[in-house]
């Protein structure tokens, strides 16, 4: 079973005083070798807020928006927020 850790889409660094922020995780997701769809993103979103509790998260290069930002953090993402893909116009809404 994949973890955040072992997951070759998901790229997480220790950044310290990012943003004003005191120890936080950059985590980008990247498309490694395969095309990312909407429902896979969604998922891995979900475990990215399960584990960690301060963190950037960066959609470069995925065709992926939250809330229209390729760039967003945690305190951002809540209830309500839009994930959507600019390639096929799918989106979801991601809820805790």
């Amino acid at each position: 079973m994949k973890t955040i850790e072992t997951n070759p889409n998901i790229k997480v660094t220790k950044i310290k005083g990012y943003r004003g922020f005191n120890d936080e995780h950059y985590i980008e997701i990247i498309p490694y070798n395969r095309e990312l769809n909407i429902n896979y993103v969604l998922y891995w979103i979900k475990k990215i807020q399960k584990k960690y509790k301060n963190f950037i998260l960066n959609f470069n290069y995925t065709g992926y928006r939250i809330d229209g930002l390729i760039e967003t953090n945690n305190s951002l993402i809540n209830d309500g927020c839009i994930l959507s893909c600019m390639y096929t116009g799918e989106y979801r809404t991601i809820k805790n």
